[in-house]
Parts: structure tokens; sequence; C-alpha cells
């Protein structure tokens, strides 16, 4: 029996959204992609029974490349994105949203309310992203959260984006840091041939 902390790759499906490229690639390994951009088609009045068939397997085509988007997706953005109708208008909403993203800081980290505000087409002043960006710093950042915001220059998202990975390497050089001094002070000295 295999233990509940033990995973397995589906390749069935995205392990998680990490952008667009990522989602449409894997679409295509589907032979889903095209329905990110087609619209459904239209059936005439009378139509014929390849039209109907042609139409259902849309329906069906359309149907899954849409839950295998939804899928990729984080749950609050699933909540947010599933209303969407066809895999078009989900991708058309989803394209707006990291568009806009990409094009800032290539990582989302406002809160819901900007998320919405974005993903309608708004535009966001990047003084605004700043300030949330700073304000979302865990508790650890203080310090540096507190420098940030005591700047009298103002600057821009994509300044803040560098400074962040940069502090963020910092980190994560101290932290090795001090990981190896504790290592070294924890070794105890061995005196090798003698008995005790």
């Amino acid at each position: 029996m295999e233990s509940e902390n033990n995973t397995t790759l589906d390749l069935n499906k995205p392990s998680k959204f990490e952008g667009l490229q990522k989602m449409l690639f894997f679409l295509t390994t589907k032979k889903l992609a095209s329905f990110c951009t087609t619209v459904k088609p239209t059936l005439p009045e009378k139509p014929t029974i390849e039209q109907t068939k042609a139409s259902q397997t849309w329906i069906e085509n359309d149907f899954l490349a849409k839950n295998y988007i939804l899928n990729g997706l984080s749950d609050d953005l699933y909540g947010y994105y599933s209303d969407y109708g066809t895999a078009k208008d989900l991708w058309e909403s989803l394209q707006k949203k990291y568009d806009t993203e990409e094009a800032g800081a290539k990582k989302f980290a406002v809160s819901p309310q900007s998320h919405e505000i974005i993903s309608e087409g708004m535009v966001l002043d990047d003084q605004f992203q700043v300030a949330v960006i700073i304000d979302k710093l865990p508790p650890t950042w203080k310090n540096f959260k507190n420098s940030l915001r005591h700047k009298t220059k103002e600057f821009s998202l994509e300044s803040l984006i560098t400074r962040l990975r940069i502090e963020e390497e910092a980190r994560k050089q101290e932290l090795k840091k001090e990981f190896w001094s504790c290592q070294a002070t924890r070794r105890l000295p061995t005196s090798i041939g003698t008995r005790l």
C-alpha cells in the first residue's frame, strides 16, 4: 500500500499553472491548444448529421481544454475563473491577467481585489502595486520592509522585484553561513587512540 505522502507524476495534467506558455505547451501535447483561440461554431437551423457531430466534438474538446486549464490553477483562482463559458473566454481572461503581470513583475503578488481589477483590463498604478508588494512581505523581513517604505525616491515595479531578489539571495547565503557555523560548533573533537 502506497503512503499518502508519495506522489506520482500524472502526465495527463499539469502539476500547477506556471504561466501561459507552459499551459499552452501542455494543451498542444493534448491537441487542444486551438480551443484557446477558436469560437464555438454555430449550427444552421437544420444541421446535417456531420455538422451536429462536429459541433458535439467541439463542445467535448472545449470542455476538456477549459478544465485542463482550470485544473492547473490554484484553488482560489479556480473559483474565480470557473464561471467562464469556453476555453477561449477563460484563456483570454488569463492572458489579460498574465500579460499585465509579466509586463510588470512576472509574478502575481497583489491582493485578490487587485487581481480582479487587472483581469478586467483596468490598469493599476505601479506605485500602488509596489506598496502592496512591500506590505505583503513576511514579518521576518520587517527591517527590509521598513527601509523600502522610507526610501525618498519612488522606484518602479521592476526595480522592486530586483531588490527583492537580491535580498532573498542575501538571506539564503546568510542562512547557509549560519547553518555551516552551527555544524562546525556542534562537531566534537575526537581523539584517536585514547581509551576512556
